[in-house]
């Protein structure tokens, strides 16, 4: 039979060893599955906005109205579509595509109005350009208003 003489060094340097390790394991495992968990915040387009002209589609004779679309923390909003129908700021999700060769981002964003009215965005931005709809809908789906939307980057001059 074989016994041990736990007073040895060898023994309480081999136990301290793997009490660090079980102590470390505790404290970088949870740190990695927290740190995936993690959503970064979308900076694709926030901070930027867009000179635009929306134009409604079915009229006859639509006026186009210029407007600027603004994405600022991570809400997309239009004073036209405030103005016009009562539709705030909302949040909005981007996707990124660059197998073309170029960088297209594409997004979209549902909103509601106090009427219960909804307002699905959809567009994509290339380069500086911007273009895409806004459909508005009452609270059973049917399409009330729809608008095209065409743009350009806003840069701000430099004083």
């Amino acid at each position: 039979m074989i016994q041990f003489n736990y007073n040895s060094t060898f023994i309480k340097k081999l136990i301290n060893k793997a009490t660090a390790i079980v102590f470390l394991g505790f404290l970088v495992v949870p740190g990695l599955s927290s740190y995936a968990q993690v959503k970064s915040k979308d900076k694709l387009l926030d901070g930027k906005t867009y000179q635009v002209t929306f134009t409604e589609q079915g009229k006859k004779k639509a006026e186009p109205a210029a407007d600027e679309i603004v994405f600022r923390t991570d809400k997309i909003n239009s004073n036209y579509m405030l103005k016009e129908n009562n539709f705030t700021a909302s949040a909005y999700t981007t996707t990124a595509d660059s197998t073309s060769g170029s960088l297209v981002i594409t997004f979209n964003s549902d909103s509601k109005n106090a009427d219960n009215d909804q307002l699905k965005w959809s567009g994509t931005v290339m380069g500086e350009n911007i273009e895409g709809k806004a459909v508005m809908s009452d609270k059973k789906g049917k399409v009330k208003k729809e608008y095209t939307f065409t743009g350009k980057l806003k840069i701000y001059k430099k004083k």
